[in-house]
This record gives structure tokens, sequence and C-alpha cells, in this order.
């Protein structure tokens, strides 16, 4: 599964570079929790260019989200890794506040770390949706916020059981490629 991932990320993620607006790379960290689970920390990478511009105020980016880094640490929560390819479709860019639509393909694994559970999936392609906000602060600093929805789940028997469907992140980011407007 984790192939089928890989090869459709070759082959798809030079193709949305086509989709951006204005020139930013935006770099940051970020915070989500299943709600009812888990909190997930790691790292994001939003991407955006003008030279490539077919659909307005687009962004893609990549993000790496584990447990490792958030509730797994110093107890015994499952470690989970997700790793995540996104398209971010921002509405109305002039407001300090741009509302966006996120949708995002990925893989997700679960380390049961136990030989009792070897039968158990512990493993997911990820397809889901997030509604949320970017705030812009004038400044290289940018705070997205948003709540999302696993369309794949499951139970354990069929499908990762640890992936629960409905999730909120925060992410802080810095645009590596900001241009002061006021000067």
């Amino acid at each position: 599964m984790k192939n089928i991932f890989l090869i459709t990320a070759f082959i798809f993620c030079p193709s949305l570079l086509l989709f951006a607006n204005e020139k930013s790379l935006d770099i940051g960290l970020k915070f989500q929790k299943s709600i009812g689970l888990y909190y997930e920390n790691g790292f994001m990478l939003q991407y955006s260019d003008p030279e490539y511009l077919y659909l307005d105020n687009a962004e893609i980016g990549f993000s790496y989200v584990s447990s490792r880094l958030g509730s797994a640490i110093g107890s015994n929560a499952l470690k989970q890794d997700s790793y995540i390819l996104n398209l971010t479709y921002k509405y109305f860019s002039f407001w300090k506040i741009d509302p966006l639509l996120r949708l995002n393909i990925g893989y997700f694994y679960s380390d049961y770390e136990s030989d009792i559970f070897k039968n158990l999936d512990n493993s997911s392609l990820l397809f889901s949706c997030e509604l949320g906000a970017k705030i812009n602060t004038n400044s290289p600093l940018n705070i997205n916020i948003s709540l999302g929805y696993n369309f794949i789940t499951g139970d354990g028997l069929s499908g990762a059981g640890s992936l629960y469907p409905v999730f909120y992140q925060m992410g802080v980011s810095w645009d590596l490629y900001y241009k002061d407007s006021a000067k």
C-alpha cells in the first residue's frame, strides 16, 4: 500500500505544481488531534507559484504528523505516522482570514508493537478533506486552522482501527518567499 502512495505521489505531485496563486513557500509545524484519540504533531510544507497559475488561490503541500511527537511521548499510546499530500484552495485571498478547502491523500501506519496484533490491519491509504481558515498576519508568519474528515477508516479487521474519521488541526508556518508590501 505504501508503494501505491509513493507511485501516486511521484506521478501527480509535479502536475500539482500547475495550481498556485502567489509565490510562497511555507514551512512550519502542524498540530493535529483526532477527536476521541491521539494528539499528532509534525511538520508541514505548503507551496504556490504564480508562474503556473491555472487555478487561482491554490497551494500544494506535504505534511508528516505522528503520535510519536504527540500523545506517544512518554506514554503507552500507539505510535502512528501519517504522510500527507494536499491541495488547498483559499477563497477570498484578499481578506485577513482566508477560508480554505483542503483535499488530502496519503499513507497511514500504526505500529502496534506486539505480535499479538499481527493479524490486524495497521496501515491504510488516507483520503480526507478539511474546511478551515488561513490567518494572514502581514508578516512571514501564517496560521491555519481546520476541521477535517477521513473518508477511509477502519475497525482493525478491515482497515486500521486507530484511524478515526474526525480531526482538527492547526498549522503555524513561516513563508520563506515573503516580501513586505510596505517597502
